[in-house]
């Protein structure tokens, strides 16, 4: 069988090398350029799906909910505020 010219040949921890030098499997330009826009408030964007959806479901309309018991302050996420309570408030 004969090798085509425009790859390399396949090695153990290596990838194969397209004629165009994108290794198969890398993500191509545009796909780092996407962007997760919040669909409430079409302002904050976001790298991954998961982070778009916390901010709509807590964040954007709600605005922060968690408050510190001992201070008042409030964040907008529960774990946000563990750390707040666990530096600001040791017991």
């Amino acid at each position: 069988m004969r090798k085509k010219p425009h790859m390399k040949k396949m090695q153990k921890g290596k990838r194969k090398i397209q004629k165009d030098g994108v290794a198969c499997g890398d993500k191509l330009p545009n796909d780092k350029d996407r962007r997760y826009v919040c669909s409430i408030c079409k302002q904050k964007q976001y790298k991954y799906r998961r982070n778009k959806l916390r901010h709509e479901k807590y964040e954007c309309v709600t605005g922060p909910q968690f408050g510190c018991e001992k201070c008042g302050k409030k964040y907008s996420q529960k774990k946000t505020l563990m750390m707040h309570v666990l530096q600001k408030h040791p017991a």
